[in-house]
């Protein structure tokens, strides 16, 4: 694979991985990482740290693992976007995952009050640093990237370990989601990382899913981005039942197939004409087309081989925080397969 320089990345991409980089670099200042973390109890009165969180780090390894996965999987999904339609998926899903965290350690914070209360006295100032510890992590956003390459490219072979471990780009987020929670589970950081990166996946997948609009379709409700697909074979099953009960709770699936069978009617003059995209067979074809306007934007080259070019690695953090270095670590391996495995794809589309 020739090498990328700078000039090869987006806009977009390389003001996030620099403002990832000053995070990083910035969170070791007691004062800044007060005024731009994210703490439960000001969440109310200090808005901006809903987002501005996002940009700090434990570790500046941590920062620059991610800002290295940001280059890369930025320049998959991009072109596709469009900066300000990617922009606006990030900042969304990072400032709700934010939210909803915050909601999530209020509540740890008063079950372990309660707890305390019943025993000790001296427990409740320990309880009280849930609430008042300033938190950051790009884990929403990482997590929202991986979910975008997910849907655009979901077939593509990746290889990691000099080949020795292959699976399809499909489960990336997947893949993340346990590497992360299990990481912070063995090294610490399990309040924030694990809400960070749960609420992060399902955020971006409910966007895409039922709300974005592209090419006058709003929404993807193609069988290969439904939510059981995020987990293995045996689990998709009763998922589907529970995605089912929850879109007829909701209407949430149903309003974004009547958004498509709308357009269909204006589009065709039909009435009950289908909205190419809004089945199987032509989502696939989307994908199909998507993967070669994506090849023209980014300018790959075809090539005859077809091994999986290898990338430089992210470099793993090892900083103070368990948790941070699995997240940097994951964010690597993920940043890895998801370009290889778009090169790969492109590739054989070209030469067919």
């Amino acid at each position: 694979m020739p090498s990328l320089g700078l000039n090869e990345f987006p806009p977009l991409a390389k003001g996030l991985a620099g403002l990832l980089l000053f995070g990083g670099a910035a969170s070791h200042f007691k004062p800044i990482k007060a005024a731009l973390g994210l703490v439960a109890a000001r969440a109310t009165a200090r808005p901006w740290t809903l987002l501005s969180c996002a940009f700090l780090s434990d570790s500046f390894l941590t920062a620059l693992a991610y800002a290295v996965a940001v280059l890369f999987l930025a320049r998959i999904v991009e072109p596709i976007h469009g900066a300000r339609e990617l922009l606006k998926y990030l900042s969304g899903v990072i400032v709700l995952t934010s939210f909803l965290t915050v909601a999530v350690v209020t509540v740890l914070y008063y079950a372990t009050v309660t707890s305390e209360q019943s025993s000790h006295k001296e427990g409740l100032s320990h309880a009280g640093d849930i609430l008042f510890r300033p938190m950051g992590g790009f884990e929403a956003g990482a997590a929202a990237l991986l979910v975008a390459v997910k849907q655009l490219i979901p077939d593509n072979e990746v290889a990691l370990l000099g080949g020795a471990l292959r699976f399809r780009a499909k489960h990336l987020p997947g893949l993340y989601v346990v590497l992360m929670a299990a990481g912070s589970l063995l090294l610490g950081g399990a309040v924030r990382v694990i809400p960070f990166t749960l609420f992060g996946t399902y955020l971006g997948w409910a966007y895409l899913r039922f709300l974005q609009t592209r090419n006058g379709v709003r929404g993807d409700l193609s069988e290969e981005f439904r939510l059981a697909s995020f987990f293995p074979q045996p689990l998709q099953p009763p998922i589907d039942r529970a995605a089912g009960a929850m879109t007829r709770l909701t209407g949430l699936g149903a309003g974004s197939a009547a958004s498509q069978q709308q357009q269909a009617g204006s589009y065709y003059g039909l009435g009950g004409a289908t909205l190419p995209g809004s089945d199987a067979g032509d989502a696939a074809r989307r994908r199909e087309r998507g993967a070669k306007a994506l090849e023209e934007r980014l300018g790959l080259k075809k090539a005859g081989a077809t091994g999986v070019a290898g990338l430089p690695g992210a470099p793993a953090p090892a900083g103070s925080n368990g948790s941070a270095a699995a997240a940097g670590a994951a964010s690597g391996a993920a940043v890895q397969a998801a370009d290889a495995g778009e090169q790969q794809d492109l590739e054989a589309g070209g030469e067919e």
